[in-house]
């Protein structure tokens, strides 16, 4: 996983037309820049913390080889945006959408997705470690040489989606994780407990054993049957 270094130097381009066009920031502020929609721009380098940062949308743009520190992305969307070689620490995706955009080769260590939907996007090689997850929920998304590390998971988490090769290190999940996704197996589990139901519920930890019995149970479908 190649990341970019820190403290390069923020380069902004817009498409016009079939060419692009570099953004001149002696002419044009960084603020003023981050103040409306990126539509089909290009990003890399350091992405300042700024106060209005999060009114932003980022909506058919390239962000790669980035790196960004505390900045504030809540209710930021995130859509037909490809993201790769890029590293987020201590940032927020709090109330954020991620919708059809693609992420290779990034880190988010120390992030939140409170309550944050992510929907039919795809993340190769991409690692959350020590997020905060909770409400997150990820439907018909894919995973591939991804891995959770000692993230905080409250619910399923993700539904209808595939993970291929994408681990849970000391990421408690949940039952239906398993019963609601494809490709998930018992090598993928390092150091993570399988509970029976959401945090706020009644919950238990699972054993092998509890798992075997669930399959003895009519409220599993065959295909469920056949995940667990």
């Amino acid at each position: 996983m190649s990341l970019v270094p820190k403290g390069k130097e923020l380069q902004a381009f817009t498409r016009v037309d079939e060419s692009e066009e570099q953004v001149d920031f002696s002419r044009r502020t960084v603020q003023e820049f981050f103040k409306n929609d990126i539509v089909r721009a290009r990003i890399t380098g350091t992405i300042p913390n700024l106060p209005n940062l999060h009114v932003s949308n980022f909506i058919e743009s390239i962000l790669h080889d980035v790196f960004a520190e505390d900045v504030d992305f809540t209710e930021c969307d995130f859509k037909d945006t490809l993201i790769r070689g890029a590293l987020f620490e201590r940032c927020s995706f709090e109330n954020c959408t991620l919708a059809t955009s693609f992420f290779s080769d990034c880190e988010f260590k120390g992030c939140t997705f409170y309550n944050t939907a992510v929907h039919s996007s795809e993340f190769h090689r991409v690692r959350f470690t020590d997020c905060n997850m909770k409400n997150l929920l990820i439907k018909s998304s894919r995973f591939l040489d991804s891995e959770l590390v000692s993230c905080d998971v409250n619910n399923k988490i993700m539904e209808m989606s595939t993970l291929d090769n994408t681990r849970f290190v000391a990421t408690n999940i949940q039952l239906q994780t398993i019963t609601g996704n494809f490709g998930l197996t018992i090598e993928d589990l390092d150091g993570a407990s399988i509970r029976s139901g959401r945090v706020r519920e009644g919950y238990r930890y699972l054993s092998t054993e509890d798992i075997e019995s669930e399959l003895l149970k009519d409220l599993w479908s065959p295909l469920e049957k056949l995940r667990m």
